[in-house]
């Protein structure tokens, strides 16, 4: 966490739209902020690693990706033994969230060259949608909550791991890019 960030609860969150916006493009550090201050951070280990660490006034969690042929994120609350969900990826970029309490939500992305990804209950309406904000070499997205987030428990929980996602999508491309280039 940067110095001098304070984080607010959720409960105060007023409305509007929030952005998770990255301060410094030195670091794999992430910051979810709103109209009124910063609601959680998200910051990556190490340059070549899939494992971050984000925090809420609640608490900490680690956000650790795993698996090859069947790739997955597991999230865990500090001190990082409980782990309360695991997201497991589909091809074509959805995702299926199972918390540890038994309830499932669908991460979705709205297309394969689109910028839009969104958090969907099982029994169907819209969390939040995620949409690519532009930033020059920096990564940002401005998220925009539906009504009926405010009756998901874990909302916060579903933004760090939509942002995690979405990085590890980016993350995907560039290394594929990048192979494709350098074998011309």
């Amino acid at each position: 966490m940067t110095e001098g960030t304070v984080l607010r609860p959720f409960e105060s969150y007023g409305g509007g739209t929030l952005r998770w916006a990255q301060p410094s493009r030195a670091r794999r550090y992430f910051e979810l902020v709103g109209p009124d201050g910063c609601y959680a951070t998200l910051e990556w280990k190490g340059v070549f690693t899939y494992v971050a660490i984000a925090r809420t006034v609640d608490g900490s969690y680690s956000l650790d990706r795993g698996g090859f042929l069947h790739p997955y994120v597991t999230i865990k609350k500090d001190p990082y033994d409980q782990e309360i969900g695991r997201m497991r990826m589909r091809l074509g970029g959805s995702c299926d969230l199972e918390l540890a309490d038994g309830r499932r939500v669908l991460f979705k992305r709205a297309g394969i060259l689109n910028t839009k990804w969104s958090f969907h209950l099982e029994d169907g309406p819209k969390l939040c949608t995620f949409t690519k904000a532009s930033g020059f070499l920096r990564r940002q997205a401005d998220v925009t909550l539906e009504p009926d987030a405010a009756r998901v428990r874990d909302l916060p929980i579903l933004l760090i791991l939509g942002w995690f996602q979405i990085n590890l999508e980016w993350d995907m491309a560039m290394a594929a890019s990048a192979g494709a280039a350098s074998s011309r």
